[in-house]
């Protein structure tokens, strides 16, 4: 009995000393002071990270030390010069979405008088970072161009396009040719996006097949729908292993094209881009944007699966000045 009453003595005992430990230990993570502002080498340094989104030259930006000796707060000033295809909007947004916390305030003000705008970032109320954008016309980001196509011939639902519709950079859609896809590149135009149109046996509207023992007359006739309802296409694609292309025919069709101002191109002259493998996709089009050749420009067919994929790293090369083109 003695014995059962020492145990829970001792038990006792350990807990209250547990619990004294867990107290203390809450207490004093409690007494740690709250932090109310940020360092200002913490905001220079997430502010050079916002402006490498943009490639900017390591010359346009410098750095200004401040002589006022009143001044504790702010050391130094950003003299930021960039190129015209920049806007200054959207590159002030870009800066204050990485400053969206408690312990910093982002104001950007355009100087009108100086043809400048103002960037002020302060914390605990004090000013630690101030810069100047300026927009410099003789200034440019060279690389290479892209023409994207995706290839959409295979998609017969018309909810994707909508999708589509929403991006502000340059690509277009290959479309097959049938009464679903002229109702689409109607509401692609209005929403000024580019299409082109694929040539291959996957056809199956009657007025727009080109079918290899087809007959000149029909095939003029094929050809004359094909560019009076797809005229605003920005090209005509044939696949080469086609049925059509690899017939005595072809050239018959390839003039009958050319008369109506119209030129072929082979799908297998763009780079493609339709792998399923996407760490090699995402290899092959950091390849394509690396270039800084701007006379150059890379046609890249992309499946629909890989330019979803590679959307977020498309936008990031807008951003750092890769142009993407129209065909």
């Amino acid at each position: 009995m003695k014995k059962n009453v020492i145990y829970a003595l001792v038990i006792f005992a350990l807990a209250l000393l547990l619990a004294n430990i867990f107290i203390t230990s809450s207490a004093k993570k409690n007494s740690q002071p709250v932090r109310t502002e940020n360092y200002r080498y913490e905001i220079d340094s997430v502010f050079i990270s916002a402006l490498s989104e943009y490639d900017l030259e390591k010359s346009w930006i410098k750095k200004i030390p401040v002589n006022n000796k009143k001044n504790d707060s702010v050391k130094y000033v950003y003299q930021i010069s960039i190129p015209k295809d920049i806007s200054v909007a959207e590159l002030a947004g870009d800066i204050n979405s990485y400053f969206i916390d408690a312990q910093s305030t982002f104001v950007s003000e355009e100087l009108s008088n100086y043809g400048k705008t103002e960037i002020r970032i302060y914390s605990g109320g004090k000013m630690k970072l101030q810069a100047f954008v300026k927009t410099k016309k003789n200034l440019a980001r060279v690389h290479s161009k892209i023409a994207l196509l995706v290839d959409c011939s295979k998609i017969s639902d018309k909810k994707p396009f909508d999708d589509y519709a929403g991006f502000s950079f340059n690509f277009t859609l290959l479309l097959l040719p049938s009464f679903q896809s002229f109702m689409i590149k109607e509401k692609l135009i209005a929403a000024d996006k580019n299409y082109a149109v694929l040539l291959s046996n996957e056809i199956e509207e009657k007025k727009y097949r080109l079918g290899a023992g087809y007959s000149k007359p029909v095939l003029q006739k094929s050809v004359k729908n094909l560019v009076s309802d797809f005229n605003d296409a920005s090209l005509f694609v044939i696949d080469k292993e086609s049925d059509i292309y690899n017939s005595p025919s072809f050239n018959f069709v390839k003039e009958e094209f050319s008369k109506r101002g119209e030129t072929l191109l082979r799908k297998d002259r763009f780079k493609m881009l339709t792998l399923e493998d996407s760490e090699e996709a995402l290899s092959l089009f950091n390849f394509f944007t690396a270039g800084k050749d701007s006379s150059v420009t890379h046609r890249i067919l992309i499946s629909p699966e890989n330019f979803k994929l590679l959307l977020p790293k498309i936008k990031s090369s807008v951003k750092k000045g890769v142009k993407f083109v129209k065909l």
